[in-house]
């Protein structure tokens, strides 16, 4: 499983040594991924029509790539709800040691966390599952761009099976979900 780990690329020398500050700076890889394609639209508008990017194609791309990074913005998500126990009672974060379970850093790394799971796992799953139900009143409809907006999601799949997609994207946040449940217990994960 690919997991987005700027540890490993130093990010400590941007975000400094606070751990709230680098899992916020990984957190916002993906709000600013988007930010970058939207960005990309609007100056594509400067160039004559045929370099100008497309609403549709752009929204697939965007797609695509959230559909790559569910499973990464899942396990990243859910970071901060992975504590274990120490033997004096208190606990700490599996990917963070230093940061006590009930600490300041800890309450913003789960606000962090929180967001990313609500606005882009839940939210691109909802946005993922509401056009699955809608790709065929739209093809029958003759709203083609609206079906290419989505291709990403119907490509890999038989046109009687289009909604396939969906549920494999329920793979990331339910792969993610035991090692927060069983966070003290191995064997359980």
């Amino acid at each position: 499983v690919l997991l987005l780990d700027l540890e490993s690329t130093h990010v400590a020398c941007i975000g400094g040594a606070s751990p709230s500050f680098r899992y916020i700076l990984t957190v916002l890889v993906f709000p600013a991924a988007i930010a970058w394609l939207l960005l990309c639209l609007a100056l594509s508008r400067c160039f004559p029509q045929r370099f100008q990017w497309k609403w549709a194609q752009t929204f697939n791309t965007m797609g695509a790539l959230m559909q790559v990074a569910i499973n990464m913005m899942s396990s990243l998500a859910l970071q901060p709800f992975m504590c274990y126990h120490h033997p004096n009672g208190q606990e700490s974060l599996v990917k963070y040691p230093g940061v006590l379970c009930g600490g300041e850093a800890h309450t913003v790394m789960k606000v962090a966390g929180y967001i990313l799971l609500i606005v882009f796992v839940f939210g691109f799953l909802s946005i993922a599952a509401w056009a699955a139900k809608k790709i065929p009143t739209w093809g029958s409809n003759g709203q083609i761009s609206r079906v290419h907006s989505f291709i990403f999601l119907i490509a890999r799949f038989r046109m009687d099976r289009w909604w396939f997609g969906v549920p494999l994207l329920l793979r990331g946040p339910l792969l993610s979900l035991p090692v927060v449940w069983a966070t003290d217990s191995p064997e359980t994960q």
